[in-house]
């Protein structure tokens, strides 16, 4: 309701700016000098309205672009707690990626840490180089992806 009376107000004040402008103005104001200002006040508002649509397109696009990370982000969180849990407990982390032959315990978390690096590497998210977070003792310090391969 507020809104409506707000618009019909709006409305009546542009309606009734030339009769008002009339009145207050002296009877030898040039009316085509004045309207070749309002002219030029118009290019630059026309300019103005260009950069500020430009800047709302570009808000946009940084808010569409702030969505698809936080929706990334709230994907590998939860795949990072799926991967918690499935190496915390070992019937888990049969239903997780269950092994074509039976292997060890240890050899599936192996496993399960390895491609879970090689899914972090190919998307970028893990730079595993030179010494990886996997080690083994008798092996010595491999890259993740090196160590599925040992």
């Amino acid at each position: 309701m507020a809104y409506g009376l707000l618009g019909l107000g709006l409305l009546g004040l542009i309606v009734s700016t030339p009769f008002v402008l009339a009145a207050v103005a002296p009877a030898s104001t040039d009316w085509g000098k004045l309207s070749d200002i309002s002219q030029t006040y118009g290019a630059v508002s026309v300019v103005l309205s260009a950069i500020a649509s430009a800047g709302v397109a570009l808000s946009l696009l940084f808010q569409v672009r702030q969505a698809r990370t936080s929706n990334e982000q709230a994907i590998r969180g939860s795949h990072l707690q799926l991967a918690t849990l499935a190496l915390s407990d070992p019937h888990l982390l049969q239903a997780w990626s269950p092994p074509v032959a039976p292997v060890a315990l240890k050899r599936h978390r192996q496993h399960l840490i390895t491609s879970l690096a090689a899914v972090g590497r190919r998307v970028g998210e893990l730079d595993v180089v030179g010494d990886g977070p996997v080690a083994d003792p008798d092996v010595g310090r491999r890259t993740v992806v090196g160590r599925l391969a040992s």
